[in-house]
């Protein structure tokens, strides 16, 4: 997996990412904007710099359970009910660290986008997304966001969709 920075960087993206997740997102004949914009690490940050509501904001957490990695993905405005996830991902999990989701995504933080395909990893979508029709988030990078139809994330993520998150 080639990396677009060194690891130590806090900033990391991935521009062969970014053209991946493009291409996937035309051959599922998806209708979708993508937006440049300042770079941008928080859901926060991406919300301003979007013009957007941050509960539009599809959220991509890296998180290691007991079978291995897992891509969740929630609304921006909610936070990982650890409990409910439990269920889902097994006992004991944990977001992860830095080092491991650089060696999963080739990205940093604030840059995955919510599809676990591009990485080989299962997703799961929390409800919290069922409440908007368009979602918005970063595309490999710290600068570029699309914005789609939440039901087409859903339907080219092939995940599951469940309860994990909490206000």
């Amino acid at each position: 997996m080639s990396v677009g920075a060194s690891r130590g960087s806090a900033s990391l993206s991935r521009p062969e990412l970014h053209a991946e997740l493009l291409a996937l997102l035309e051959r599922e004949g998806v209708d979708f904007r993508l937006t440049h914009h300042e770079p941008v690490t928080t859901s926060e940050e991406a919300a301003a710099a979007r013009g957007a509501e941050l509960k539009t904001g599809a959220k991509a957490m890296l998180v290691k359970g007991k079978a291995g990695f897992v891509l969740v993905v929630l609304a921006a405005d909610r936070k990982v009910d650890w409990k409910l996830l439990a269920a889902l991902v097994g006992k004991g999990a944990r977001f992860a660290t830095a080092e491991e989701l650089v060696q999963v995504t080739g990205v940093s933080k604030g840059a995955v986008p919510p599809l676990g395909r591009l990485f080989g990893v299962p997703t799961v979508y929390d409800e919290s997304l069922l409440a908007v029709e368009r979602v918005n988030f970063n595309a490999g990078t710290h600068t570029d966001s699309v914005s789609m139809r939440r039901d087409a994330l859903v339907r080219i993520g092939g995940g599951q969709v469940a309860a994990f998150s909490a206000e």
